[in-house]
């Protein structure tokens, strides 16, 4: 397996060295071996791994000497030099409890839910600081995990509240360009769920955006190097960002506990003593899998609107699929679907196939109050579309996004 061999050498101008020293050269020391890999990349065009101390073993061979008329003559043997931080990041096997078993299962069954995202990019966040001593990446995973977090939790909290991706659709897009994440925070979250919001007064929000989103546009914009401290409070105040936001959900447990469960959990609400009967209700259904899919396609509905709304679209309805949707006995409509743009047009049929006369019968067998079914007509059937495209889940079974399934609107 291949491995980088480091030696550096450094000064030292006072017989009486100390470990803090030592700790303060080797800094010094792999700046300047970050500088060289730096350079060397540039001139070779080959990409080069920054070393870094995190990344380093936690034991390295240190010796010191002399330097005099006769050259280098050293003190003695070489010594250890000790990296504790980098002893206590030493991998080592620990089995999950019961508890954490749990979370696990419920992070493997929504690994593209609500707030997945966030807990993506503060993984990444973690992992540069820690595992590489990459400051700038764990800066700008921060800075996206921030604005993931608020973004999902105000889509969360509208999706729980029971309104349409359609009617949302103003609050991320105003004359024609995407409104801000800080814009959306101040205006939107106050009225919905309570809580102070405004950047100005809130010492969370206000940290977000003096630690993180003002240095992610000084690092993005202005090739900043920012520094290990300045990643840590990064990280620190993306963890107070979602504390706040926590903080302010559990006075409205009520109205949001299906928000409440996503962010919080039902373990850590038990521990607060906020298991509310509302929180209780939602635990006992046993749907949470299911509403969690709900609000995985809302949000997605709402990201191809909003994409629409910048660049409009209109399917070629030859590109659509035919969908035959039997609602109860003897009724049967059919539908166009352009799955790659997840929109659905009521359509009227210009023509019959033995298909169709398949799907006419069983409309005829079908009882009444069962649950709509959709079949795919495979048949080159002419139709003409009676309506403009619309969101999917407003025409088809098996698509919807609304919390309390009322989706046909």
């Amino acid at each position: 397996m291949p491995a980088t061999v480091i030696e550096a050498c450094v000064s030292i101008y006072r017989d009486d060295a100390t470990d803090e020293m030592y700790e303060s050269l080797l800094s010094e020391a792999m700046d300047e071996i970050r500088r060289l890999q730096r350079v060397t990349s540039y001139v070779s065009g080959v990409p080069v791994r920054p070393a870094s101390l995190e990344a380093m073993p936690p034991y390295i061979p240190r010796a010191t000497g002399s330097v005099g008329e006769s050259g280098f003559r050293a003190d003695g043997e070489a010594a250890i030099y000790v990296l504790p931080q980098n002893i206590a990041r030493l991998p080592s096997r620990r089995d999950f409890d019961a508890a954490e078993m749990q979370a696990f299962d419920s992070f493997l069954s929504r690994s593209d839910g609500a707030f997945s995202g966030y807990l993506a990019s503060q993984s990444e966040a973690r992992a540069a600081l820690l595992h590489r001593g990459d400051a700038r990446s764990s800066l700008l995973a921060s800075a996206t995990a921030c604005e993931v977090f608020l973004d999902d939790f105000l889509k969360h909290l509208l999706w729980e509240q029971l309104a349409s991706p359609e009617g949302c659709l103003a609050m991320f897009v105003e004359k024609s360009a995407i409104t801000t994440v800080l814009t959306r925070t101040r205006k939107e979250l106050g009225p919905l769920i309570g809580g102070n919001w405004n950047d100005h007064t809130q010492r969370d929000l206000g940290d977000w955006q003096a630690c993180v989103a003002r240095l992610r546009h000084r690092t993005i914009h202005g090739g900043y190097v920012p520094t290990l401290d300045e990643a840590r409070a990064a990280l620190d105040a993306s963890d107070r960002l979602r504390d706040h936001a926590a903080g302010v959900l559990v006075r409205r447990l009520k109205k949001f506990p299906r928000t409440a469960l996503m962010l919080i959990g039902s373990r850590a609400l038990e521990a607060r003593g906020q298991l509310t009967k509302a929180v209780r209700c939602e635990i006992e259904s046993g749907g949470a899998e299911q509403w969690g899919e709900r609000f995985v396609r809302w949000r997605k509905c709402l990201a191809g609107l909003v994409e629409r709304e910048l660049e409009p679209f209109s399917p070629d309805q030859r590109d659509a699929y035919l969908i035959g949707i039997v609602t109860g006995r003897g009724r049967l409509e059919f539908v166009r679907h352009h799955r790659e743009s997840g929109l659905a047009a009521n359509a009227e049929l210009l023509a019959r196939s033995q298909s169709i006369e398949h799907l006419e019968d069983l409309a005829a067998a079908m009882p009444d109050g069962g649950e709509p079914i959709s079949i795919a007509v495979h048949d080159d059937v002419p139709t003409r579309l009676t309506e403009d495209w619309v969101a999917e889940h407003r025409r088809l079974p098996l698509c919807g996004v609304m919390a309390n399934g009322a989706d046909f609107y």
